[in-house]
């Protein structure tokens, strides 16, 4: 790299610090993100030609915009389903079967798994950490609340609507649905079965807790309305099958969902549908955490911009980078996530990766979905779940759950590599 390169991406490498350390210095990522994304792309302008900052801006803001698209649609389609109380009943169904703590765990972790991939790991960490409040005796909240953070990330790497960094490569044609679910449903089921089983050894074998689960009833109207948004998530598919953006498949889901409320709300006497007005419950999409993804992909596009990420791609992979450099790599990069926030991290290898085999991008969907849970600070969930249970702290995290994590991450690529080996050679 020159001396131009070395100097913005120290920039850079300051500002992913910051990314970091925000529960330290108590300064918000996400507007991090924007300022560093502006000052990146400054120095781009300055750089390079005006056709060719041109070109490289549109090309980054079609990109960005697909992604940010997706998510918005998304995370509208989860508060429906949210307000609804569609987690509420699936509480009450869990509590109503008695079972004893251990048992009751490993319940909740296969929910979370599966809900997981349908929704995304954050939302269903925060669901689940919630229904597991409930019950849990204090001493085993630290070891639940791993467990979910664990098996929500696992649960999210094997589908395309299942985390952000998934979404991200769907979106940009790096693995088909059914691509990404062949290759990691068994790497992912594997990998949350060897650490949640290892974590279940610290919940107590026992049935505590004497709440009686409050009963809810949905009604008709409430399960057509859930019905219709979790419908909703599967045309993504359905479009992709085609050749038509994923997206459009969640506008599409999200459009009907908000005519079927409306129309629902005209007719119902329920006061669910009655007093449910969709620009309510839009308010209540995490538009901070879109407009992080939005500044670090921004900051990514102008170090490619620049060229900074073709002399990553030489370093981490080498000038003729084989398929077994790549795995090399990709579990390497996976370690980082559980340092370094996933989505910046695979906005890079979305360039730094120089190949159309679609076994490297599902493979490094897997290491960068799953390595974070080797720390608490790796993931959203990790980050949310620690602010959810105050006993769940780094060192807890680190005590409890790191090597059950670090067995199951090597246990899942061990995995793959012998799927990969029976399916395609």
């Amino acid at each position: 790299m020159d001396s131009n390169q070395i100097i913005i991406f120290c920039i850079f490498l300051v500002g992913y610090a910051l990314f970091t350390v925000e529960h330290v210095i108590k300064l918000n990522k996400t507007g991090i993100a924007l300022i560093l994304a502006a000052v990146l792309w400054v120095f781009v302008f300055m750089l390079m030609s005006a056709e060719e900052v041109d070109v490289g801006v549109r090309s980054t803001g079609a990109e960005i915009a697909e992604i940010v698209i997706f998510l918005l649609c998304a995370m509208s389609l989860v508060e429906v389903i949210v307000h609804f109380k569609f987690f509420e009943w699936v509480k009450y169904k869990l509590l109503q079967r008695g079972l004893s703590d251990r048992k009751q765990f490993y319940l909740l972790a296969l929910v979370t798994f599966f809900t997981s991939a349908l929704l995304d790991n954050l939302t269903t960490t925060i669901i689940i950490v919630t229904i597991a409040r409930a019950f849990f005796k204090p001493k085993d909240i630290p070891y639940v609340a791993a467990g979910i953070v664990v098996v929500a990330n696992a649960g999210g790497a094997w589908s395309p609507l299942g985390d952000v960094t998934t979404i991200m490569l769907w979106v940009q044609c790096k693995f088909t649905a059914s691509q990404i679910v062949v290759d990691t449903l068994v790497p992912s089921l594997v990998m949350g079965l060897v650490s949640t089983l290892w974590l279940g050894r610290g919940v107590a074998n026992v049935k505590s807790g004497d709440e009686k689960p409050v009963k809810v009833v949905l009604s008709k109207s409430q399960k057509i309305v859930i019905g219709t948004a979790l419908t909703g998530f599967a045309f993504p598919v359905i479009f992709s099958s085609m050749g038509v953006p994923p997206f459009f498949g969640l506008m599409l889901g999200l459009g009907l969902v908000w005519l079927v409320i409306e129309l629902l709300g005209n007719w119902s006497s329920h006061t669910d549908l009655t007093d449910t007005k969709m620009d309510n419950l839009l308010r209540k999409i995490d538009i901070q955490s879109i407009k992080f993804f939005i500044g670090i992909l921004f900051c990514v596009g102008a170090l490619k911009e620049i060229g900074i990420l073709a002399h990553l791609s030489l370093d981490m992979y080498g000038a003729n980078a084989d398929f077994y450099a790549y795995i090399k790599g990709s579990s390497i990069l996976g370690v980082a996530s559980s340092l370094f926030d996933n989505v910046p991290l695979t906005a890079a290898a979305m360039d730094i990766i120089q190949t159309t085999d679609f076994r490297i991008w599902t493979f490094t969907a897997f290491t960068v979905g799953t390595g974070g849970s080797l720390l608490l600070i790796g993931s959203a969930a990790g980050v949310v779940a620690g602010g959810m249970v105050p006993s769940l702290t780094f060192g807890k995290y680190m005590k409890v759950a790191t090597l059950p994590v670090l067995f199951g991450y090597i246990a899942g690529i061990a995995v793959w590599l012998l799927q990969n080996y029976l399916f395609y050679n």
